[in-house]
């Protein structure tokens, strides 16, 4: 008797304390996210890396830079200029994407929580929630510096996957190395 009680207590320990790890979500938290941009965020899927991407791709196709700078952290620029910035910014990430990234729409997945069940278990990400996701290197000098999407999560407001602030830091070195040379310029 005093067995079972055993196992069934420790059962009731395990389970207790697998729940709350398995219901936190997989997210960068920050108390707010761009609060120095105009518009609201409400109209754009930013809830998936894919969407994210069809996102900021239809707002620079249609030149709607304050749509795209919503794709962009840019909690690491003072809030006052975050409007210029991010509008300037998202169009110098355009070009160096278009130039310099492939992106595979594969690995874009439609899941809020990029958890991809298709690989297999010998994968080191299987059965794991991601909260950062890697589009592309890109040379910078003598290095490679990533460009990334990460899921952030603003104060009690959804997750949204958005360009890393790190990411963000890098486009004016990376327009500067491969954006128009001067001849495309003139």
């Amino acid at each position: 008797m005093t067995y079972r009680f055993l196992i069934a207590f420790l059962t009731f320990i395990g389970i207790s304390l697998a729940i709350p790890a398995a219901a936190q979500e997989v997210v960068f938290k920050t108390d707010t996210l761009n609060a120095g941009l105009t518009g609201s965020r409400e109209d754009l899927d930013l809830s998936t890396p894919q969407s994210s991407m069809e996102t900021f791709f239809e707002a620079i196709s249609e030149q709607d830079w304050d749509a795209a700078a919503h794709v962009l952290n840019l909690n690491r620029i003072h809030p006052g200029e975050q409007e210029a910035q991010g509008r300037r910014l998202a169009q110098r990430l355009a070009v160096v994407l278009e130039r310099k990234v492939v992106i595979s729409w594969q690995n874009l997945l439609e899941r809020p929580d990029q958890l991809d069940v298709s690989v297999g278990s010998n994968d080191p990400m299987a059965g794991q929630a991601r909260k950062s996701l890697l589009l592309g290197l890109i040379e910078l000098g003598d290095r490679n510096v990533a460009i990334r999407l990460n899921r952030v999560k603003p104060g009690e407001e959804d997750a949204v996957w958005v360009f890393s602030h790190q990411s963000v830091g890098n486009i004016d070195a990376l327009f500067e190395a491969h954006g128009p040379t001067r001849w495309e310029k003139a």
